[in-house]
């Protein structure tokens, strides 16, 4: 499925050299919102947390919706979803009502749109509910996507207030919203609702095991929410792991973290148990037999030595450069410090992408499939310009936003 041109045709990141930049109204408006974002951010910060959150939600959905129109108005927002041969629009013309969909679900395998036969139904439901209940269109699929997407930054700023101080979270969502696969991804995949479900999963799994056994029950709810969307968030139980060390560190109540944790896996099991009653849905079917259909579609990263090493550099290029290139820079200058076992949280988005590159199963596209695991740089970025001026701060949003447009321009992403 994926020949060698393939690799070096998108050997730095997964885009076609394509310069396009037919939306200028959309271009001229999503530079007028940022500089309003810029004129209005330091009053932003001073307000209620709930109006912060709100406003900065409000701003992303546009900010997201109009960089992505920006190369043909606002049919580059939703084209993905027009390519109903490999994406999950397809499927919507097989569902009568969930019920019929989810039971006979691993049956119509064959019959699923491409990229759907290696994933859970989740993403397709979701899609079905946004068309069935708010009869949306293309257009309309890819503005809710959208919207529940940028909804992250809720539970994002619960969980980063455990490791710093108010002033340092909102500065570093702030940050994050012009990250580059956040701001560009969002409004054209569905990744973006991915991170959603894993950080509220995170963010209540956490909290749990701090403070209530009942909100450990509620985020193994949600982990089994993101697990029914990507089998991509098995590959999460290292940062769980590493975070349950860290709070035990903290705690040092074995016995209460293990009843906890139950709580946690017992909310999971509890989700797909009632999909297997109700429904007839066996997770553990579906998931070999999108196994089987992924070995059969992808070749492997061990080929050959140099194949491995060829997606190994693709996989990093892309991450890095979408996570925003002078983000990059100041990490890159600041790594040593972040290595320290007290700096363990701010440590945790370069362990994941290390164990994600030394497994070799990913082949391009990370942009976009590790969206999920770029809200871990917060952490270590926040540190860093927690004291900057806010001119500098506003310099620093202002290369992120330039590489974006000109990502945007240059260059055809698919997503």
């Amino acid at each position: 499925m994926y020949p060698y041109n393939y690799i070096a045709d998108r050997l730095v990141f997964y885009a076609i050299p394509s310069p396009k930049a037919l939306g200028w109204l959309w271009l001229a408006g999503t530079t007028l919102l940022f500089m309003l974002f810029l004129r209005f951010r330091e009053r932003m910060e001073r307000v209620a947390v709930f109006k912060f959150l709100f406003a900065l939600y409000v701003f992303f959905v546009f900010f997201s919706i109009g960089v992505a129109a920006v190369r043909e108005g606002f049919f580059s927002v939703y084209e993905p979803f027009t390519r109903t041969h490999f994406e999950y629009t397809g499927n919507l013309y097989l569902i009568r009502n969930t019920s019929d969909f989810l039971k006979n679900f691993i049956d119509l395998s064959q019959s699923l749109s491409i990229h759907t036969r290696i994933h859970p139904p989740g993403y397709t439901l979701i899609l079905y509910f946004f068309q069935k209940y708010l009869h949306a269109g293309f257009g309309g699929m890819a503005a809710l996507t959208v919207m529940l997407g940028g909804l992250a930054v809720f539970p994002l700023y619960y969980f980063l207030k455990n490791f710093a101080t108010e002033r340092e979270t909102r500065r570093g969502l702030e940050l994050f919203v012009f990250f580059p696969s956040f701001a560009m991804m969002s409004a054209t995949s569905m990744d973006a609702v991915f991170l959603f479900f894993v950080w509220i999963a995170i963010f209540l799994i956490y909290a749990g095991w701090m403070r209530s056994a009942v909100l450990s029950f509620l985020g193994g709810v949600a982990a089994a929410a993101a697990l029914f969307l990507n089998y991509l968030f098995l590959l999460a139980a290292p940062l769980f792991l590493i975070l349950l060390f860290m709070v035990y560190g903290k705690s040092g109540e074995a016995k209460r973290l293990i009843f906890r944790t139950a709580a946690a896996v017992a909310g999971l099991a509890l989700f797909f148990a009632a999909l297997y009653l109700v429904y007839d849905y066996s997770i553990w079917e579906n998931f070999w037999v999108s196994r089987a259909a992924q070995n059969a579609e992808i070749k492997s990263n061990f080929e050959s030595l140099l194949i491995y090493f060829v997606y190994f550099f693709m996989n990093l290029s892309a991450f890095a450069v979408y996570l925003g290139l002078p983000n990059v820079f100041l990490l890159v200058g600041r790594i040593k410090e972040f290595w320290r076992r007290e700096n363990l949280a701010a440590s945790l988005g370069f362990i994941m992408v290390g164990l994600f590159l030394l497994m070799g199963i990913f082949q391009g596209e990370v942009e976009r499939i590790w969206l999920f695991l770029t809200p871990l740089f917060i952490l270590p970025l926040m540190k860093i310009v927690k004291d900057w001026e806010p001119l500098r701060f506003n310099a620093l949003l202002s290369l992120l936003f330039f590489q974006i447009i000109t990502l945007q321009i240059l260059f055809y992403t698919y997503w």
